[in-house]
């Protein structure tokens, strides 16, 4: 669904290594809506809201961080020990690596309810937290009542009527 990502490349442009369930997702599934809800930020498109490094710019705003009703529990951003977005919904939630450490596959995943003013931590892969998400073992209420939340867990590719440039 894509070009093949130079994985060395993005991580040394990143200044970090990447976990390798996120890696082995981007490569099977390139960008597209998970339930058309969760949207795995990609690391070589050329859309901003999209792009894995762009979208951690973005949140690391100052300005976009005094917006917020709950202060974050670490600083966003690249880097160790920060927040770091690796997906979004289409509900204006994001989840977050917490770069913690050296092992990128022992990062824990930082939830953002927008809806609840909410940061919550899961010891859960990306992929894991997704099952878990789409599962509804770890999906907040609105989502099931929404129909995000069912007996199938689909993948669509890139549902907009302009290609996307990765």
């Amino acid at each position: 669904l894509g070009p093949p990502v130079d994985w060395a490349q993005v991580q040394a442009d990143l200044g970090l290594s990447l976990p390798a369930d996120y890696r082995a997702y981007v490569d099977e599934y390139g960008i597209g809506w998970v339930n058309r809800l969760v949207l795995v930020l990609h690391p070589t498109t050329r859309t901003p809201h999209l792009n894995l490094a762009r979208s951690a710019e973005e949140a690391a705003d100052p300005e976009a961080l005094e917006m917020a009703e709950t202060p974050p529990p670490h600083p966003v951003g690249l880097g160790l020990g920060r927040l770091l977005p690796c997906a979004v919904t289409e509900t204006q939630d994001v989840v977050y690596w917490h770069t913690d450490g050296d092992d990128p596959d022992r990062w824990p995943i930082v939830f953002r309810d927008a809806e609840a003013y909410e940061w919550q931590r899961f010891d859960l892969s990306l992929v894991g937290f997704l099952l878990a998400l789409f599962t509804g073992e770890i999906a907040p209420a609105e989502y099931a009542s929404a129909g995000y939340v069912g007996e199938e867990i689909r993948f669509q590719p890139n549902p907009w009527r302009h290609p996307i440039e990765v």
